[in-house]
């Protein structure tokens, strides 16, 4: 017995003192052997060193399979499928697990339809999810049963389902914000805003600590058009949050469209600080420096402070001229006009009218050529139809009501 023991002491140290390496081969070693509880083991312990490995969290989902732990091997083949969603071999093991507990499944026996349902969730599998959790109610009305329904179908993408499952349950539960806020979700993602808007409101009015449905909720104004609600709710959250990075990336978008490009840049450089790799942030920040508008308003707000700022304005009309905006430049050198009565500004007004012009011109130009080009298209297609058909009266109309639209007498013409 001593010897035994002694021997096993030995055999466990080695195992405890092997390098990841060596571990890893050691498992494979004992996967070939057949013995798949200790090859398990090994595999754990040496994800706990190399967690990015893919394919040893693979072999450990295939090894949990056999060993008939199908809990265990879902979160592992769903882990190697978040980090390489086309792993094939993760895909087809889930089909395996689905398919072996499906058939064993004995569907009198609810508390295994429930675990049936749950696995198949967990394995996005969501149309036999549903399957199980109806035949569940229809049996026994259990509202955590109809939450996690509902749940299942929001994920699934079925979201006329889902509210009906999410209403159906807070008839039962009126107080589950975190339900009431999943239903305000559905609602956005059917359209109905203004039953999301009630419902996101009820459930940070309710709980004013729960960030994502104070964030919902603004979102849902901003696509209402409340921009001044929206933006005194996201200036709350940030001001109670200071690392939030959604709210910030909301309200700067919302600011950005507001024309306050120097408060969204300022909130996008705090993303920035928050999350250095956030790409959002960061193209958003490149895009306010290369399309000047963040230099416009740095240039307006300080002609707002001192209008007679002569330097500031002819930089601002500058800045207008080269990004093409003429009508805004055109209203500077106006004002301008009114307090300088220069003959150079009377000269470049008169340019800036004919660029103005002449930029006009360019834009007409291209939407009727785009238009000729479309025209042309669809009456060519037309032409080569009747000529092939020419017993179809229709088809005959059509094109010559087509041409007269088009200003053309045939399908080869274009406008001078």
């Amino acid at each position: 017995m001593a010897v035994l023991l002694a021997a096993m002491g030995v055999a466990i140290a080695s195992a405890q003192s092997l390098s990841p390496g060596n571990t890893l081969d050691e498992a494979r070693a004992l996967i070939a052997q057949g013995v798949w509880f200790e090859a398990a083991g090994l595999l754990e312990r040496y994800l706990q060193t190399r967690p990015d490995d893919i394919e040893a969290r693979y072999e450990l989902a295939q090894t949990l399979f056999r060993l008939g732990r199908y809990r265990d091997t879902v979160d592992a083949a769903q882990e190697v499928r978040r980090r390489r969603p086309d792993h094939e071999g993760a895909r087809r093991l889930l089909i395996r697990v689905r398919t072996r507990l499906g058939g064993q499944l004995d569907w009198s026996r609810l508390d295994d339809v429930i675990e049936f349902a749950r696995l198949c969730t967990r394995m996005e599998s969501y149309d036999r999810a549903r399957a199980c959790y109806l035949h569940v109610l229809e049996r026994h009305d259990d509202p955590s049963l109809r939450r996690e329904l509902a749940a299942a179908l929001s994920w699934a993408n079925r979201p006329e389902e889902a509210a009906v499952q999410y209403l159906r349950y807070l008839e039962r539960v009126p107080d589950d914000i975190e339900a009431r806020y999943a239903l305000g979700r559905v609602y956005n993602a059917l359209g109905r805003l203004a039953e999301a808007e009630a419902e996101l409101r009820r459930a940070a009015t309710e709980r004013p600590n729960f960030l994502p449905a104070r964030v919902e909720w603004a979102r849902t104004l901003i696509w209402l058009d409340h921009d001044d609600e929206a933006d005194r709710l996201l200036a709350d959250i940030i001001a109670r949050d200071a690392s939030a990075i959604e709210p910030r990336l909301l309200r700067a978008r919302l600011l950005i469209r507001t024309d306050r490009p120097e408060e969204a840049y300022a909130l996008l450089q705090e993303v920035t600080r928050l999350d250095p790799s956030h790409v959002e942030a960061r193209e958003a920040l490149k895009n306010l420096e290369e399309n000047r508008r963040l230099e416009v308003a740095r240039l307006r707000r300080r002609l707002r402070e001192n209008p007679e700022h002569e330097a500031d304005r002819q930089r601002l009309i500058e800045v207008l001229l080269e990004t093409r905006r003429f009508g805004e430049a055109a209203r500077e050198i106006d004002q301008m006009m009114g307090a300088w009565s220069d003959p150079a500004l009377h000269e470049r007004l008169a340019f800036l009218r004919e660029a103005q012009r002449r930029d006009a011109l360019r834009r007409v130009s291209r939407y009727w050529a785009v238009r000729d080009a479309a025209t042309g298209v669809a009456l060519d297609r037309l032409a080569a139809w009747t000529a092939a058909h020419p017993d179809d009266a229709r088809a005959r109309e059509a094109f010559m009501r087509a041409a007269a639209r088009a200003g053309l007498a045939t399908a080869g013409e274009r406008r001078p």
